[in-house]
């Protein structure tokens, strides 16, 4: 991650912790009880690059971002915007690799009623995915005769109009093939989440719709490299971004207690390949030489701090750019910078 991407997160970053920290003393002052969950996400967040690590001109004096100590929670936007980009550079490769072998990628969404509590709409959710795809033998075969492949993401949020929890999960899915596939799977996942909550009642819905593109259209054709990245940052933005606006303290502690040790991003069938192992593994990045963006020295003397510190001097990124492996490969840094800003600066 850029310097100049960490300045721009480390306001939401201070926000969250300042949402946590009027939610952790608000249900304080209530005697409410089992507040250790939210408490360690709460100095986490906040201790976020509490370790900064510096590169320091020995010519000209200036200040060069290298590293830092990241907290590597779900609900910190720093390590949320740094995970994305890790998941993207694993991705898009592999999408465009099945795009370019003649296979098809759709985007589609699956949704259930909103529920009182958040524990109970991911435990619908979570388990009527695994009736769907694994634990009924007809409903699996039929959704992998469909399918070959694909990521997973669950999205938490509140619904607009009920108030209450609204997970659901979004899949980006490589099809061998054209089809129809709306009622097909509509009554798949209706007969899951019937199953699960041991219910007739209609509590599952499925929504196949276009995915934005870098003009802001949407699109249902995902043909090309472009509208490809995009779709993998809709699908990834669900996992990385919450809307704190709309939590009460209640809500903060009971979303900070589900995500602990919950799984909210998979993949699936032809997607999953040894290199799933990147996603889940620290984001490394490589650079080929340092030069001073300031003076164009080759020479530097290590330095540490903290972001605190660093927010109140000049501090520069090195005039080559840290790149991923990947992203040098398949050469889409620039695009994918493009799409995550847009969507990380809303």
């Amino acid at each position: 991650m850029s310097w100049d991407n960490v300045k721009q997160r480390n306001p939401q970053r201070r926000y969250v912790t300042s949402k946590l920290r009027h939610a952790l003393d608000e249900l304080t002052k209530n005697d409410v009880k089992g507040l250790s969950r939210i408490d360690k996400v709460y100095h986490k967040v906040d201790d976020c690059m509490a370790l900064v690590n510096l590169y320091q001109c020995q010519d000209c004096g200036m200040l060069h971002f290298d590293s830092a100590l990241y907290c590597k929670n779900k609900l910190c936007p720093i390590c949320a915007y740094l995970r994305a980009r890790k998941y993207m550079s694993v991705l898009v490769p592999r999408f465009n690799r099945m795009l370019k072998s003649g296979y098809k990628i759709n985007f589609l969404t699956l949704t259930i009623k909103d529920t009182k509590t958040l524990t109970e709409g991911l435990n619908i959710l979570k388990k009527a995915w695994r009736y769907m795809t694994d634990r009924d033998p007809f409903s699996k075969s039929t959704f992998r005769k469909m399918f070959i492949g694909g990521i997973y993401a669950i999205e938490i949020k509140k619904g607009k109009y009920s108030g209450l929890w609204h997970p659901h999960i979004h899949l980006l899915v490589v099809k061998d093939h054209f089809s129809k596939d709306f009622d097909l799977i509509k009554g798949l996942w209706e007969m899951a989440c019937q199953k699960v909550a041991n219910t007739t009642d209609k509590i599952g819905s499925v929504d196949i719709r276009g995915v934005k593109g870098k003009n802001n259209r949407y699109t249902n054709n995902i043909d090309d490299l472009e509208s490809i990245t995009s779709a993998v940052v809709e699908c990834v933005k669900y996992v990385t971004k919450f809307s704190f606006d709309n939590f009460s303290s209640f809500d903060l502690l009971e979303l900070c207690n589900n995500l602990y040790n919950s799984r909210l991003f998979s993949t699936f069938g032809c997607m999953r390949e040894s290199e799933d192992e990147d996603i889940d593994n620290d984001y490394k990045e490589v650079v080929k030489k340092l030069v001073c963006s300031n003076c164009g020295s080759l020479e530097f003397d290590s330095v540490t701090s903290t972001i605190d510190k660093c927010m109140n001097v000049e501090v520069r990124d090195f005039d080559k750019q840290y790149l991923s492996d990947k992203e040098v490969v398949d050469g889409l840094t620039a695009l994918m910078e493009v799409l995550l800003k847009k969507e990380y600066e809303q």
